[in-house]
C-alpha cells in the first residue's frame, strides 16, 4: 500500500534528521515517538540487527531504494547516492 511506504518513509526521515546521531539512538527516538516507551535491550539488538541487512541490500540495489522512497506524493528529502 503507497500510503504505508510513504508513511515508513516519512517517519524515517524524521529519525534520520532528529532521532540522534547513531542508530541505537533513533531507535530509542522511534520507540518513543511510535510506542511511547524505550526499546527493550533485546528488542533494541534485533531493529539494529536487523537495520544491518537491509542497509547492505539497498546499498547492493541503489535503484531499487530510489524507487522505493519515490512511492507517495510526497518527494523524499533523503535520496541515496
Amino acid at each position: 500500500d503507497p500510503q504505508y511506504v510513504e508513511c515508513a518513509r516519512a517517519l524515517a526521515e524524521n529519525a534520520a534528521g532528529s532521532g540522534g546521531a547513531t542508530n541505537a539512538e533513533r531507535v530509542a527516538w522511534l520507540f518513543r515517538k511510535c510506542l511511547q516507551r524505550a526499546p527493550s535491550a533485546e528488542e533494541a539488538a534485533g531493529i539494529l540487527a536487523d537495520l544491518d541487512v537491509y542497509l547492505a541490500n539497498w546499498q547492493a540495489d541503489i535503484d531499487g531504494a530510489k524507487r522505493l522512497i519515490s512511492i507517495g506524493e510526497f518527494p523524499p528529502l533523503i535520496v541515496p547516492r
